[in-house]
């Protein structure tokens, strides 16, 4: 298992897909925040913990085009039998996927929640925290567990469908169902 991970995570340092991932989250958090600032000039009723937490929708999306792309160029480069043949299980190639997609959406999430704080409260004079400590940092839990789910179910697509083309669009799709279950669920909850 730790040859899978270390070989995984060599595999995304190298990766052209992990780099234009990292960029897109440092760039849709670059714009989202210029367009903040466009929209309302005085930054009224911002808080840290409401910008962190609309990060969720885009980092969704973002998980589900890299992991797919990610695990999917194992079946497509046949990185998967060289996997196989040595005897490796195929949990065990699941789980350091798992890993290895989770550490590199964490990654994403950390340069938005840094950029955020540092960008937004220094130069946008955003209104710092004003929950507690422990409920900001319940909030950031439950954002890095978000990503888990994210990623799990992604990369368990990926794995079974062997075209990157295909499991690219049924994440896609699987994306925008559970966006939609989530926006109709919370908005029954609120009312």
């Amino acid at each position: 298992m730790l040859k899978l991970l270390k070989a995984n995570l060599y595999r995304l340092k190298k990766s052209n897909i992990f780099y234009i991932f990292i960029g897109i989250c440092f760039g849709s958090t670059v714009i989202y925040l210029l367009f903040l600032n466009l929209n309302n000039p005085e930054l009224e009723n911002i808080s840290l913990e409401k910008l962190i937490n609309n990060f969720i929708i885009m980092i969704g999306l973002f998980i589900c085009i890299f992991v797919s792309l990610f695990v999917g160029r194992e079946y497509s480069d046949g990185i998967i039998k060289n996997k196989i043949i040595p005897g490796h299980k195929r949990k065990n190639i699941y789980l350091s996927n798992l890993l290895t997609c989770i550490i590199a959406s964490f990654l994403g999430e950390i340069i938005y929640i840094i950029l955020v704080s540092l960008v937004g409260v220094s130069i946008f004079k955003l209104n710092g925290l004003e929950i507690f400590t422990t409920n900001f940092l319940f909030a950031i839990l439950n954002t890095l567990l978000i990503i888990i789910a994210y990623t799990s179910i992604f990369n368990f697509i990926a794995m079974i469908i062997k075209e990157i083309t295909v499991s690219e669009i049924i994440s896609f799709f699987t994306f925008i169902i559970m966006f939609l279950l989530a926006s109709s669920l919370s908005r029954n909850c609120l009312c």
